[in-house]
């Protein structure tokens, strides 16, 4: 018979790891993109109503970069753990692709749990070994896409059995949403999501000559940066991304590649936000909704003036990319 005295013991030292577990587990959702994350299972919730919407008629590509570098890129910003880590059904925390992809979805969009999405993986081993170093992710039996659940549902199939790779090239991406652009004629927006810069040589020239390219159709290009950044010793930094800000910028230099791609640009198609700036970083000191807001606001931003201009020059008078595809 086991002594009452142990009894009382064991549940002392039970109680207290509980506790010291209940602890680690709090500061880890306490990160800063954790802060954001859904309560509601079916993810449908809007955080923010008052927000800068999307243009509510444009269609959507999703990007998401599985390159190897995305194990080590959450050191700082994810508790140590790779940005890609996918954790248990039940857990109300989600990886940093999976967050901001809720985060802009579900209120940038009035229409997203009927809206159909492309999604897109490049980076990882079976992408690279693709046509244009791409993945089109698909649902069993190939039905299309519908919802921000369903998004997530084939993000979280995908990453489960893919391996990560590299090198990091936006090109595949691009071409693919320019394509769909411009055969439908329509404004598409390419959410890239990423966790570094690009792979210098090729993979950075053939990502400007794609940009060049399609900035001859409506397309947007807005480029998200999450994770630690392509420096570790400036936390949340993407230097090798910020030259996206200000492409048709005079201040850009012009003697290097970015420089004669940049003459061949129609319009500045593509933009940088870094999530770290407004999820955890130079905003920090903000209310959590506060910074959300700012976040959205700055990724919807220049796609609307993108809109303007493709209005104006009259390059957006198809159908949506589901429409086209079941003959509507």
């Amino acid at each position: 018979m086991i002594p009452r005295a142990l009894i009382s013991c064991l549940f002392v030292v039970i109680s207290l790891l509980l506790t010291i577990s209940k602890g680690f587990s709090s500061e880890f959702t306490m990160d800063p993109l954790g802060l954001f994350g859904f309560k509601n299972k079916t993810l449908q919730d809007r955080i923010v109503s008052d927000a800068q919407s999307l243009p509510q008629d444009i269609d959507i590509v999703l990007a998401y970069d599985f390159t190897s570098s995305n194990a080590q890129m959450g050191i700082n910003s994810f508790g140590g753990k790779s940005l890609h880590h996918l954790f248990d059904k039940e857990d109300v925390r989600h990886n940093p692709y999976q967050v901001v992809t809720k985060l802009i979805l579900a209120n940038l969009l009035s229409d997203e749990s009927e809206k159909e999405f492309r999604v897109l993986g490049f980076g990882d081993e079976a992408s690279i070994a693709s046509f244009d170093g791409v993945r089109i992710l698909k649902r069993k039996k190939k039905k299309p896409i519908v919802g921000l659940y369903r998004v997530l549902k084939v993000y979280r199939s995908y990453r489960k059995k893919t391996i990560m790779s590299g090198p990091t090239s936006f090109a595949g991406p691009i071409r693919i949403a320019s394509q769909q652009a411009a055969e439908n004629k329509r404004h598409t927006l390419l959410i890239i999501i990423t966790d570094g810069a690009l792979s210098p040589g090729l993979a950075q020239q053939e990502t400007f000559e794609a940009l060049a390219s399609a900035s001859s159709n409506p397309l947007s290009v807005l480029i998200i940066g999450v994770g630690d950044g392509t420096e570790r010793e400036r936390k949340g930094s993407f230097p090798g991304l910020e030259v996206f800000k200000s492409l048709k910028d005079d201040a850009v230099d012009r003697t290097g590649i970015t420089g004669g791609i940049n003459g061949q640009l129609n319009f500045d198609n593509v933009d940088f936000v870094n999530a770290n700036d407004f999820l955890g970083g130079a905003h920090a000191v903000n209310e959590a909704s506060t910074r959300l807001e700012l976040f959205l606001r700055r990724c919807a931003e220049k796609v609307v003036l993108q809109r303007e201009f493709m209005e104006k020059h009259n390059m957006i008078e198809g159908l949506s990319w589901d429409e086209r595809r079941s003959g509507v």
